[in-house]
């Protein structure tokens, strides 16, 4: 289930901008972070204060709150992490809403640092007891993130603030604005269609937030059609809830988004791999 939708799904006031720098600022850190996932990680075993892992922390440089992650030891924005709380039964469970009660264990949204955190005992360490820890935790976090990010669509959708189709979504990229004068804010291309090559994607969006992270059967699902190679979505509440689901997406289908690409990843796979 998603959160409730906000009330101003309308186009922001701002001359359309925000999203773009936005993505820019937050998705560098993000990859700096999961740059650093497998050489730092070392580094935190030997923290002395589990309870700096928890929910306390102050504002990142980009106004956001900032948390440690349990593999790295590294501070980073809220925005590339994963948050874990201890269910009554002792299981790590993932609150990817940030809602859940109890105190919540931070990690890098990578599917190489949930992993180390299962495999050498991160998550029992910060709660300073024992924990049972799925041994499938990273796929479900990366079904979850996927299923949020196409209820997310299809939210957009419904509000009249998502378009589907080649011709639909150059046309509205090229007029800067489509349906009730939106403007555009996130690109999405089919990770297994044409334009998911890295400098495809860079073209097509042409300079707009550009992911290739969903199948086309997944983006189809929330036109109902069959498969979607190509949708564009509206700068506004939406587009930021769904860009931040995206970016901890790319740490776990490795392949390509506006932000973090297949290199990046594959340098934090071999990072942590060392470790």
């Amino acid at each position: 289930m998603l959160p409730p939708a906000e009330t101003d799904l309308e186009k922001p006031s701002s001359a359309g901008k925000a999203l773009e720098t936005e993505a820019a600022l937050s998705s560098s850190t993000c990859e700096s972070a999961a740059e650093d996932v497998g050489n730092r990680e070392s580094a935190a075993e030997g923290a002395e204060n589990p309870e700096s892992y928890l929910d306390l922390g102050p504002e990142d440089a980009v106004g956001q709150k900032s948390r440690r992650c349990l593999v790295s030891g590294d501070r980073q924005s809220k925005r590339c992490l994963i948050r874990f709380v201890l269910s009554p039964d002792q299981e790590i469970v993932p609150d990817l809403q940030e809602v859940l009660p109890g105190r919540g264990f931070w990690v890098s949204a990578t599917q190489d640092a949930i992993e180390i955190a299962a495999r050498k005992g991160r998550f029992a360490r910060a709660a300073r007891q024992q924990v049972s820890v799925s041994p499938d935790l990273a796929e479900r976090l990366e079904r979850l993130l996927a299923e949020r990010c196409i209820e997310l669509l299809a939210l957009a959708r419904r509000a009249g603030q998502a378009l589907a189709g080649r011709e639909k979504v150059n046309d509205a990229i090229s007029a800067d604005g489509f349906g009730k004068g939106e403007i555009p804010g996130l690109y999405l291309t089919a990770k297994d269609g044409a334009h998911a090559d890295p400098q495809k994607l860079k073209k097509s969006g042409r300079g707009l937030p550009a992911y290739a992270l969903l199948t086309g059967a997944e983006l189809g699902q929330t036109f109902g059609r069959g498969s979607v190679s190509n949708v564009l979505v509206a700068e506004g509440g939406i587009a930021h809830r769904l860009s931040r689901d995206l970016d901890r997406l790319a740490g776990f289908r490795k392949l390509h988004s506006g932000t973090a690409l297949s290199s990046q990843n594959k340098k934090t796979s071999q990072r942590a791999q060392k470790g």
